[in-house]
Parts: C-alpha cells; structure tokens; sequence
C-alpha cells in the first residue's frame, strides 16, 4: 500500500519506479497505491483503476474498459493527441459536478467499487441486521487497530503492574489494628486515584480517531450509537478492566 510513490520524480523516474512495482505484482503480490496525475508510460502499467472525483466514486474497473465507461457516460472520449491520464484528469476537473449524478453507473466486470458496496451492504437488510453488521465490522477494525498499535495497552499493563508492585511492598504485613485500618485506607485511596487518571487515556484515542469517524459518519457507514458502544466496550475491557484485575491480583497477594 503506497500514497504516491511517484510524486516528485521526472518521468522516467517515476517510469522506473512503475516498472519495479509491475515486477512485484508479477509475483503474485497485490499492490495498491494512489498517484496524481500519472504520465502516459505509468497509465498503461496499471492493471485495475479506481477513479474518485469530490470524493465521489466515478469508476471502478480495468484500466483498458476505462473509454467504453466514458462513452456510457456520455463524456467526451480522448483525442487522439492527448494520453488518457491527462483526459481523465481534465474531465474530472472540468465536469465535477456531473459525476454525482453518474456514480451508480461506476460498477464494471470487475465488481463494485468498495464504497458504494459498503453503502448498499449497510442498506440490505432490516435495522437489527444492519446494526449486528456495524457493530460486528466496528469491532474487527477496533482489534485490528488495537492490535497494530498495542503501546497504549502496554502502556496501562506496565503501570498497573509497576504500582502494584510498589504499593503491595509499602504496605507489605499491614497489621489489623486502628494504624493498620488507616495504612489500608490509604491504599485503597492511592488505587482510586490511580484509576481514575488512568480514565482519562480514552480522550486521547477519542481524539485520533475523531477525523476518520467524523468523515465516516457523515457518509453514513454507521451509527453513531453502535460506534461508541463498541469504543467504550473495547476501552472498558481491554484497557481498564483488565490492567485492573492484573493489579488487583497482585496487589491482594501483597
């Protein structure tokens, strides 16, 4: 997955580098990346092509049944003295606001682009089944993000861990007497304390996931009661209820 891995190379530079990723696909591998403006040599290297315009889904298919889309559509077809990447590019810029009005037309031998068969997956069904499925793909993208960035979780396990440690050596063979009572007391207020700071490590995941679920919301591929269910059920389970239990099995054994 590469974003532009052509921007700000000469032409046969960036020729070269189409060429080495020709030659990984060729291996069986999938590549996906986005490139601006590609030049006539790069264009003809593509295998599948997804166009967007505003955001907006135009074409999703073969790079070669690109001109048969065009002339589906009713857009001019390319001259012949301009390559197809300028043309696309041109009529994209020059005719914005025609393409959400051709969008449904975008689907092709190859399938559905990813987009629109989101928004007609989330559409099928009756409102309990469509919130089973956001719920069920809200949780699986939340695991996979949890688990590709597992710091903030390990984080809160090595805390939790560290002070309980530290707590359960300072009040080690606490007696049952009127002092013991008060040491216990103000252990117990250490450990409350304690997690509630530990609390406020959600308002940081809150905030770099706010772009992607203030886009996403918008363009209606969920709830937004079944996205904060699932946030605050992942957050409550994996990073307070279980660095929690860890520190209470060590802290009641000390």
């Amino acid at each position: 997955l590469l974003d532009e891995p052509t921007s700000g190379l000469d032409a046969f530079a960036a020729r070269e580098v189409a060429l080495i990723l020709k030659r990984v696909a060729a291996t069986g591998r999938t590549l996906i990346f986005s490139v601006h403006q590609p030049s006539s040599q790069v264009f003809e290297l593509l295998d599948g092509l997804l166009l967007l315009v505003g955001g907006h889904l135009f074409y999703d298919g073969h790079r070669s049944a690109i001109s048969n889309h065009l002339a589906r559509c009713g857009i001019p077809s390319c001259p012949a003295d301009t390559s197809l990447s300028d043309h696309l590019l041109y009529v994209a810029c020059s005719n914005a606001d025609a393409f959400h009005i051709v969008v449904p037309s975008s689907s092709s031998a190859e399938g559905k682009g990813a987009i629109l068969a989101l928004h007609q997956w989330n559409a099928s069904g009756t409102d309990w089944t469509r919130v089973m499925r956001e719920v069920s793909q809200l949780s699986w993208r939340t695991c996979v993000h949890i688990a590709r960035h597992p710091t903030l979780l390990r984080t809160q396990l090595f805390i939790c861990i560290s002070m309980a440690l530290l707590l359960g050596a300072l009040f080690f063979g606490v007696s049952d007497n009127a002092a013991g009572f008060q040491n216990k007391a103000g252990a117990m207020y250490i450990t409350l304390s304690l997690f509630a700071f530990a609390g406020t490590s959600t308002l940081s995941s809150i905030a770099a996931d706010w772009q992607l679920f203030w886009r996403e919301w918008h363009a209606g591929y969920f709830r937004i009661t079944c996205y904060v269910t699932v946030k605050l059920a992942f957050e409550i389970v994996l990073l307070h209820a279980m660095p929690s239990l860890v520190f209470g099995a060590i802290f009641y054994v000390l």
